[in-house]
């Protein structure tokens, strides 16, 4: 069986790409957000990036065998201090080329477009767990596309957002 090859180093390229890009402009919901609606981004929590927030993909494969199910982790690190008092951390969009994405639990939810975000549930946190199932030809290449928001949770547009 044909195996298809995603070189490493331009995978964090297009995350790194992606997430500066989105931490820049991605509208962040408490009940998530589709990636049709965060591409073209808005600045409603701050007026600027900040470099200090990074957003990451981990358990993608190297090569990916067709029909599979792979479980993904992403994670948001930097931003606001998380305190005791503090609700609504973050959020993320996420979606790919080709494959299919899906929920593993009350944490995200697919929405109408293909793309999978954080629930309300899902934003009082910066990590989340979701599952790509790779298409049935894996002489294909993926991209994913991810986006992600680190907050205070003071629901105003601020700085530390």
């Amino acid at each position: 069986m044909a195996h298809s090859s995603i070189p490493k180093t331009w995978i964090l390229f297009l995350l790194v790409a992606v997430s500066v890009f989105f931490v820049t402009l991605a509208e962040s919901r408490s009940s998530g957000i589709a990636y049709d609606d965060a591409k073209n981004g808005c600045i409603c929590h701050s007026s600027s990036a900040t470099s200090d927030v990074t957003i990451s993909i981990s358990d993608l494969p190297g090569k990916f065998e067709a029909s599979e199910i792979y479980d993904l982790n992403i994670t948001l690190t930097g931003g606001p201090e998380i305190t005791s008092d503090s609700q609504n951390h973050g959020g993320f969009t996420l979606t790919s080329s080709i494959g299919t994405l899906s929920s593993k639990d009350e944490y995200t939810q697919l929405m109408e477009d293909g793309s999978i975000t954080h629930t309300s549930a899902g934003n009082n946190q910066r990590t989340w767990k979701v599952q790509w199932t790779a298409p049935s030809d894996d002489s294909q290449s993926v991209e994913f596309k991810v986006g992600g928001n680190s907050v205070n949770g003071d629901d105003e547009p601020n700085e530390p957002d």
